[in-house]
């Protein structure tokens, strides 16, 4: 048995009957669809380790630069020990 490959629309999917113009925006919107769904699950597992990043390393890295650029007053001094 041999299969030929017609060339003719009429015989073809609707999708090839479509202008070309038209085909890309039909593809195009089922890939953004397509890639809506995967962006959402690349953000789910992502979103941890920015939770994480942000509790554990830029957190207490902002909170040693405000005790370093910080005055304690709250402290007492020793007595023959001088403030700077």
């Amino acid at each position: 048995k041999t299969t030929t490959i017609s060339s003719d629309t009429e015989t073809a999917s609707p999708a090839a009957a479509l202008s070309p113009g038209r085909q890309r925006e039909t593809a195009g919107r089922r890939r953004s669809r397509r890639l809506g769904s995967q962006s959402y699950i690349g953000y789910t597992f992502s979103s941890g380790y920015v939770l994480l990043l942000l509790a554990f390393g830029i957190g207490p890295m902002i909170y040693a630069l405000y005790l370093a650029f910080t005055k304690l007053l709250s402290l007492t001094l020793p007595a023959g020990v001088l403030p700077l």
